[in-house]
């Protein structure tokens, strides 16, 4: 029986995921067509300050700088650790789109979990289930299987998508690095939105030096649609997903929130064949369910307690 809680926690996490999820599709059809000329780090340093701008409000407050100097006299080299992460996570995410089609890139990306539990079982000793080491068997397999296949959308002109693959593999890898290290004890005691203000600012910094070293000079002459597609990314997926991800972890437990990656993914998938055209092999339409069931299993913990420790800074769904 589904009571109001559970619906508004239903609610909130599907608005989160199908943020996530329209990452890869918006951002393949920007950087292979609209924005297809313009540096893949350039574009993230711009969705990263239209993200930044967003908070603002928050860092800045009194309330905010007050926390701000508290903190980060005593953490500042774990925010730093944190804005390197997330950085690349980001600047991999923005570059496989550009590579590859959007729903290999989500599929890969979506790998997270997997990273996450072999990261925390080497980092932090978390204890590894054997649900977890059949998920991630599965979930290897699939991601195999998706390797070796082709696929096709309006943008790839019969070229490879290797590359955008393992770019957005990479960054699945990244983001298993930023959930070990935010962990339950940092989510907890910052905030979720104060977290990502610090990370936002941080980045923007360490892009900064970045596009110097490679003569990427500040433009604002961009298309239209260009600046459009920019902002969305910049605000839907970039702030609105993780207000409405950590809404939702208020009426849901963790474990049972990171199931919703599987409806991201499928979300990818569906929009990228409807408006890109995006083709699959019957070697891509059998990792999908190899990759998904295999999370599936991982989530699928042997207590509350363990869901606890390993999920309490939930697995972002790409």
């Amino acid at each position: 029986m589904l009571n109001s809680s559970r619906l508004k926690g239903i609610f909130f996490g599907l608005a989160a995921t199908s943020f996530w999820g329209s990452t890869y599709p918006v951002g393949r059809f920007l950087l292979g067509h609209k924005l297809e000329h313009v540096n893949p780090i350039y574009v993230s340093f711009l969705i990263t300050c239209i993200s930044f701008i967003c908070m603002i409000p928050l860092l800045f407050s009194a309330q905010g700088q007050t926390e701000l100097k508290r903190h980060w006299r005593t953490d500042w080299k774990l925010f730093l650790f944190l804005a390197v992460s997330a950085l690349l996570e980001s600047l991999l995410v923005v570059a496989s789109t550009k590579y590859t089609t959007a729903a290999r890139s989500s599929l890969m990306a979506n790998t997270s979990p997997i990273f996450t539990a072999l990261i925390a079982f080497f980092v932090v000793k978390e204890t590894l289930s054997q649900n977890k080491i059949a998920g991630m068997l599965l979930g290897f397999g699939g991601i195999s299987l998706a390797t070796l296949s082709r696929g096709t959308d309006l943008f790839t002109h019969g070229s490879g998508t290797l590359t955008g693959d393992l770019l957005a593999l990479a960054s699945g890898f990244c983001w298993g690095l930023y959930t070990v290290a935010a962990g339950k004890t940092a989510s907890r005691n910052y905030g979720s939105m104060f977290i990502c203000g610090i990370v936002s600012g941080l980045r923007i910094l360490l892009l900064i030096p970045i596009l110097w070293l490679l003569q990427c000079w500040i433009s604002l002459d961009l298309p239209l649609a260009g600046w459009l597609g920019l902002l969305y990314l910049g605000i839907f997926p970039g702030i609105l997903a993780t207000c409405c991800w950590y809404q939702a972890l208020k009426h849901l437990a963790p474990g049972e929130l990171g199931s919703f990656g599987y409806f991201s993914a499928t979300l990818a998938t569906l929009i990228s064949a409807i408006f890109l055209q995006e083709r699959f092999s019957w070697l891509f339409l059998l990792a999908i369910p190899c990759v998904l069931f295999g999370i599936s299993l991982m989530l699928r913990t042997d207590s509350k307690k363990e869901c606890g420790q390993l999920y309490s800074k939930p697995e972002k769904c790409h």
